[in-house]
């Protein structure tokens, strides 16, 4: 769901399909790789037919909803798309961070006025919640893991830098930075560190 991820999929997949609601988004991706086939369409109402695809990719994606009963539904419309045996890979901000769960109990308003979002956050879920969530529709739960252990102010302000610097050597040393901070991952925190709950789940 997205299509930042297109060249690793491609190389492992006979077609990828970029999904998105906004077709100047899908433009993009597609002025970037041409091959890539892309639909605009929300992912609670996907045209496609029952069990059409092997793997689904949502990267951050399902937690722009209002209500978690959204998120919800848009898990069911991946079950539905999912082939039996099929995987979907699945991250959202994980609200057992102190600062994701801070940033959603705060009106819009002020977040937008403190210059900490640029546009509207939505509902997520934490580990418990998201694996309870996958369950009642339909999935097995294969692996849960906590990802982007660095604070992600220092990690958007560095990679903004680098953006206007285009320097490779800045950019792997940026990279190598990162890779650190992932050593949290193997701490029993690791759920309050990590910005975001990664998910591999399988469709029996």
């Amino acid at each position: 769901m997205g299509a930042g991820l297109q060249p690793l999929l491609e190389r492992r997949a006979r077609r990828v399909v970029a999904i998105d609601v906004a077709p100047s988004v899908l433009a993009a991706a597609k002025a970037r790789h041409p091959g890539l086939d892309v639909v605009a369409a929300d992912v609670r109402r996907l045209p496609f037919a029952d069990a059409s695809f092997d793997v689904v990719v949502s990267n951050s994606t399902l937690d722009h909803f209002d209500t978690r009963a959204e998120i919800r539904d848009a898990l069911a419309g991946l079950h539905r798309l999912l082939r039996p045996g099929g995987r979907l890979v699945l991250t959202l901000d994980n609200l057992c961070h102190p600062a994701v769960a801070l940033r959603n109990a705060l009106p819009f308003s002020w977040l937008r006025r403190l210059e900490l979002v640029a546009y509207p956050v939505g509902a997520t879920l934490g580990p418990a919640g998201l694996r309870r969530t996958l369950a009642e529709t339909g999935f097995e739960v294969v692996d849960v893991a906590a990802l982007l252990h660095c604070p992600r102010a220092i990690a958007v302000r560095r990679a903004r830098t680098l953006e206007r610097l285009e320097a490779p050597a800045a950019r792997d040393r940026f990279l190598r930075g990162l890779a650190r901070w992932e050593s949290l991952a193997t701490l029993p925190t690791r759920f309050l560190t990590g910005h975001y709950v990664g998910v591999l789940a399988r469709k029996p």
